[in-house]
């Protein structure tokens, strides 16, 4: 780390430590400040020093440069000019009582980006939703949202909810939007597979095989602005289960989706990539019993000549090489590699691999492969 960022986290960490007081004791700002900034103590003794008389002000220092007795902090915190302007379109705002700009003033970073005039209409917005809030009880935060706060369906969800609590809006009062997973194959299957990608789904439903039952999520509709739909799929389980889900039937069934979460034998199929084994790890949290589907034995086998790294070029600019996996997914990397550095989509899986593949945990084709 260059030095100057070492300065810059330090004086940083002296600002935030000044909001609640500029006087500190010495014996214990040095450790305070490594904590903050992941620096160590000899290098934050120094810089310290080197802001003496600056900065900070301390009469006497050891011979190892520590502070000793108080040490005045003398740098101030800028007011943001964002901050500035949404206090100022508060205060303009003549329907609100001090208490109220109090509790909406922390929403300055979100509403940073739209201009005066947005920022008057939402807090009208804010203000008579808040008045008239008890007749939307039970409706959608979409809904309601796109009703008040500047036509949009996001707003609402997108604020700090402590702070519209705190002013006195009641979003807990508000469904969130339904949930939808959609399947295919029997009610009582042999098998359940959840399925990280819509397209893989598609080629599961044309293999057709009678006794499994595929579960995908298909996100947020025609526009496709939002392809996560892995995550989507843990987020619904984590946040839901059987409560508010949607299960939609591409052939079979409807059944509830808690007879199906409770198979014996359930798989997750997914990308080979850190994506991928976290929203495994994340689903295995609320579904004990859930294994990798053996189709990832033929990504396996198609990683090395096959995959790629995590680039913008394949869409996964976001993810980073990994090593933290504590199951079976270390074991799986080739010889003493337990880094998951590279990738290989889910559609890459073939048609005849998903009828030789799909049913059977990994760890059974494994098995057999190794023996």
């Amino acid at each position: 780390m260059k030095e100057s960022e070492k300065i810059e986290r330090i004086k940083s960490a002296l600002m935030k430590f000044s909001e609640k007081s500029s006087k500190v004791q010495g014996a214990k700002i040095v450790g305070r400040i490594a904590k903050v900034t992941g620096l160590n103590e000899v290098d934050t003794r120094q810089i310290l020093k080197a802001l003496d008389g600056n900065e900070i002000s301390c009469k006497n220092w050891g011979f190892n440069n520590e502070p000793l007795g108080t040490v005045t902090i003398n740098i101030k915190a800028e007011i943001p000019t964002e901050l500035i302007r949404w206090k100022t379109a508060l205060e303009k705002h003549t329907r609100l009582e001090l208490e109220e700009i109090e509790s909406l003033t922390g929403l300055w970073t979100a509403v940073s980006e739209i201009s005066d005039s947005e920022q008057l209409r939402l807090i009208d917005g804010l203000v008579n939703l808040k008045a008239e809030q008890e007749q939307w009880f039970g409706e959608t935060k979409f809904n309601v949202s796109a009703r008040y706060l500047l036509g949009s369906s996001k707003v609402l969800d997108n604020l700090p909810k402590q702070n519209l609590i705190k002013f006195g809006i009641q979003v807990d009062q508000f469904k969130s939007p339904p949930s939808y997973l959609i399947m295919t194959g029997p009610a009582n299957p042999k098998a359940v597979i959840l399925v990280e990608n819509p397209q893989s789904f598609e080629r599961a439903v044309e293999a057709g095989i009678p006794d499994i039952t595929w579960i995908t999520t298909f996100g947020y509709g025609l526009s496709k602005m939002n392809e996560d739909h892995g995550n989507q799929l843990s987020n619904i389980f984590n946040s839901r289960m059987d409560n508010g889900i949607i299960l939609l039937a591409r052939e079979g069934s409807p059944v509830a989706i808690s007879s199906l979460l409770s198979n014996p034998n359930i798989h997750f199929w997914g990308d080979f990539d850190p994506e991928g084994f976290k929203i495994y790890e994340s689903l295995k949290k609320i579904i004990p019993q859930l294994e990798l589907s053996a189709l990832y034995q033929p990504m396996l086998d198609k990683l090395e000549r096959e995959g790629h790294s995590f680039t913008s070029l394949v869409g996964k600019q976001g993810q980073v090489a990994t090593t933290n996996f504590n199951n079976l997914i270390s074991e799986l990397l080739s010889g003493d590699e337990t880094t998951v550095d590279v990738g290989l989509d889910q559609e890459s899986v073939t048609l005849r691999d998903i009828f030789d593949f799909a049913g059977r945990p990994l760890t059974e084709v494994v098995k057999y492969s190794m023996s």
